[in-house]
């Protein structure tokens, strides 16, 4: 049959992301075919779309030679040829020849049936985004996933809650579950779906050609996230900008550069007295220093993390210092109110 390359190549783009990259599943590191599509898993996630090849016929075939193989072709329209030798290819000149494999009945389906679709939010790929910005992989299996439910989106990596509250009219999940960031960043990057559904430990987002499934993670995510937030919003926000970001940016990366550093000689000094902020962060190579003009801050101290709170400040460029339940934290904010995010600070005495 012949077979548009560039067709074939988008298709295996969309999925690929899920297939498996350890050997101890080598069933896994391939693409099946079957009668109408493509379809990968690492059984954490799994990507299935349309693309309907030789009538129906089923095989394995390596994702990763076929991706580069297709990538370094330039001819628009291949010839492709099944057999039980293998999956030939030919173009102009070229041709070659991909082992190929029986699809055992235990490799996994990935696309599901169901009745009924759920509406997803409006701003659901923008919460996903926001919130795959405060994950911790490894402070454990809560840490590193979006918990969604009723509250709506909240995810934190210890230093950092993100909390996207839901819109009215927006469905949501009855009881909270907890995505991997896996499936959140894979979500991104295929955008807004047509609709999702949870079902028996798995969630499903359904897009026009493909579907997106992924297991949920079986942890709860601590109860107490809330209490790090002000019951009511503060009055007066720190104007904390594009300035401010790109200043944090660049102190960043003159910390990154001290060799010894501990964790906590990588904080950033802030100061605000009301009309101006000072940032500044100092180690045994040298000290960077810089001054902004910023009016109606109120007088106040700390130690961040730049880096951290450059990245919120992408979606969140108003803050407010706080003191809540006893610990020192920094409130932000969305231009409109939404997203919101909390993070922990340390004051300092600035001499």
């Amino acid at each position: 049959m012949q077979v548009n390359r560039k067709d074939l190549l988008k298709a295996i783009d969309i999925v690929r992301k899920a297939v498996a990259t350890s050997d101890t599943m080598p069933l896994l590191t391939h693409l099946l075919f079957d009668e109408k599509e493509i379809t990968a898993t690492d059984m954490d996630i799994g990507i299935v779309t349309d693309f309907p090849m030789f009538g129906g016929k089923e095989f394995l075939v390596p994702a990763d030679r076929l991706y580069k193989l297709l990538s370094l072709l330039s001819h628009e329209v291949l010839d492709m040829e099944l057999d039980d030798d293998g999956l030939f290819i030919k173009g102009r000149g070229h041709e070659s020849k991909l082992a190929t494999a029986p699809v055992p009945e235990s490799f996994p389906r990935v696309r599901r049936e169901f009745r009924e679709w759920k509406i997803p939010p409006a701003k659901l790929i923008k919460s996903l985004e926001f919130c795959l910005r405060s994950i911790s992989e490894s402070a454990g299996a809560q840490f590193g996933a979006i918990m969604w439910g009723q509250d709506g989106f909240v995810s934190s990596d210890t230093q950092v809650v993100s909390w996207c509250k839901p819109t009215d009219g927006d469905i949501m999940p009855e009881e909270p579950v907890l995505m991997t960031s896996k499936f959140a960043k894979e979500a991104v990057r295929l955008g807004q779906p047509e609709g999702w559904v949870v079902h028996e430990g798995t969630i499903c987002f359904l897009y026009e050609k493909t579907q997106l499934v992924g297991q949920l993670i079986g942890a709860e995510f601590p109860d107490r996230w809330r209490g790090y937030f002000p019951e009511e919003v503060p009055e007066t926000m720190i104007p904390f900008g594009k300035e401010m970001k790109d200043t944090l940016g660049r102190i960043g990366k003159f910390s990154a550069t001290d060799p010894i550093a501990s964790a906590g000689g990588e904080l950033t000094t802030i100061a605000l007295d009301g009309k101006r902020v000072v940032l500044s962060y100092e180690d045994i190579q040298g000290k960077i220093l810089e001054r902004m003009k910023m009016r109606g801050a109120e007088a106040c101290s700390f130690q961040v993390d730049s880096g951290l709170l450059a990245g919120v400040l992408t979606y969140c460029p108003k803050c407010a210092y706080l003191d809540i339940n006893g610990r020192p934290m920094l409130y932000l904010e969305g231009e409109t109110g939404w997203p919101v995010a909390v993070m922990s600070v340390a004051p300092v005495e600035v001499k």
